[in-house]
């Protein structure tokens, strides 16, 4: 079985806490100087549970609540890799919730990207999100 993955959020990483359970959740900012290095882990754990035994039992969902204020353009693959796990394990027929929130204030990133287009974009490749 799975371990809990737990994450203390700093002032450049948000906090992550992914229960084998299939509650997942991350909050805060995400500007970290190497992204590889903190994403990695994150990405690994979520391939972990896509193939874990939580998965293949019977009325097993997924909830993924997302509170990511901010990211930079060097978090914003990792993210969508991650919405992409999630993605997948939607198309095998796995119950996925995703919840994202954001604030629509702090809606420009250092790129000038306006954030709220960039989960349009994700909703594009995810036809599931829901606020």
């Amino acid at each position: 079985m799975q371990t809990t993955l737990y994450i203390s959020e700093t002032k450049i990483t948000p906090e992550v806490k992914f229960e084998p359970s299939g509650i997942l959740l991350w909050k805060g900012e995400a500007f970290p100087e190497d992204a590889p290095s903190f994403f990695q882990p994150v990405l690994a754990w979520l391939r972990g549970y896509v193939k874990s035994d939580y998965i293949k039992e019977k009325n097993s969902k997924t909830f993924f609540k997302s509170q990511l204020m901010y990211f930079n353009s060097g978090a914003r693959p990792y993210i969508l890799n991650a919405i992409r796990i999630l993605n997948e394990l939607a198309q095998t027929g796995h119950q996925v919730e995703i919840i994202w929130e954001y604030d629509m204030e702090g809606d420009i990133d250092e790129d000038d990207i306006n954030f709220s287009d960039l989960i349009e974009n994700f909703a594009i490749n995810i036809q599931y999100i829901l606020k």
